[in-house]
């Protein structure tokens, strides 16, 4: 089924694509979330004390111990689960601003870095 290429196209990588959005969504997105609540929302649009070190030392945390996970799964990848999928784009454009803007380091992580290169090389990318 072409239109469900994006979602995994046969059973089991759709498997794995429900596996990783998960993983993503309750690991490394919360951990990002909770880092831009600190320093961005809660001081610049709410007016209100942020940049508590407590809640930004275990959102950095959190990230450390997400990130070599999805390093490791994509050594040897192209994309997350092998094709690419909605995973990529769910996940991609995160790790593309969040680090600049929330300053945590991805210099650490080759397979992400050249990940990101891969989807950046999409002619789409810079437009969407």
């Amino acid at each position: 089924m072409p239109e469900r290429a994006l979602c995994g196209g046969d059973p089991k990588t759709e498997a794995l694509v429900d596996q990783w959005m998960c993983w993503w969504i309750g690991g490394p997105e919360t951990a990002i979330d909770a880092l831009a609540w600190e320093v961005i929302i809660k001081p610049r649009v709410f007016n209100q004390p942020g940049n508590d070190p407590g809640i930004i030392a275990d959102a950095h945390r959190r990230i450390e111990r997400y990130l070599p996970v999805l390093d490791k799964q994509l050594e040897g990848r192209v994309y997350v689960v092998g094709p690419l999928t909605i995973l990529d784009f769910l996940i991609g454009p995160r790790l593309d601003t969040a680090p600049a803007i929330l300053k945590f380091d991805m210099s650490g992580y080759a397979n992400i870095g050249a990940w990101q290169d891969r989807l950046k090389a999409k002619p789409y990318w810079s437009t969407a």
